[in-house]
């Protein structure tokens, strides 16, 4: 089944998103203090985020491209700025390699995300569409790893 753009694009930065809200912090948490403050700040960009290409067409063409630029421009924002407050909050030491893990791919997503929103800039579809379809394995992988930690909120 072939997915829309516009489905991919948003269900992609809604995954990205709800992945890398959380707040600071500067000692290591439990586990379960991780979580917990992970999830209440993905519930809350979630919110954040949900309007934020609602009013896109369902297919990308050359003509509607600009609209999705701006979509995907305010959501790269958004997520660069979550991940610089994901990087500062402390997991337990155990957990360290796999929260270093969620966070490249999170940052992978968002290189194939601006590299979509700079092809939608310059009207061109195919390599909008080649764009999104490089950020889907990782967002997978990153979805996965969040429900394997044991989010709640955020990954889902």
């Amino acid at each position: 089944m072939q997915r829309s753009p516009r489905i991919v694009a948003v269900v992609a930065v809604t995954i990205l998103l709800a992945l890398v809200a959380c707040g600071g912090g500067s000692k290591r948490l439990t586990k379960a203090e991780f979580i917990s403050a992970w999830d209440a700040i993905c519930k809350a960009d979630n919110q954040k985020t949900d309007d934020i290409g609602t009013d896109l067409p369902d297919t990308a063409t050359s003509e509607n491209l600009p609209q999705f630029a701006d979509a995907l421009q305010q959501l790269v924002d958004v997520g660069r700025s979550e991940i610089a407050k994901l990087s500062a909050v402390k997991p337990p030491q155990e957990d360290q390699a796999t929260i270093d893990k969620i966070l490249s791919q999170l940052d992978e997503v968002l290189g194939h995300l601006e590299e979509a929103q700079q092809a939608a800039s310059n009207r061109d579809v195919d390599s909008y569409n080649a764009a999104l379809a490089k950020a889907n394995p990782p967002v997978d992988a990153a979805n996965q790893a969040a429900a394997d930690y044991g989010f709640k909120e955020c990954g889902h």
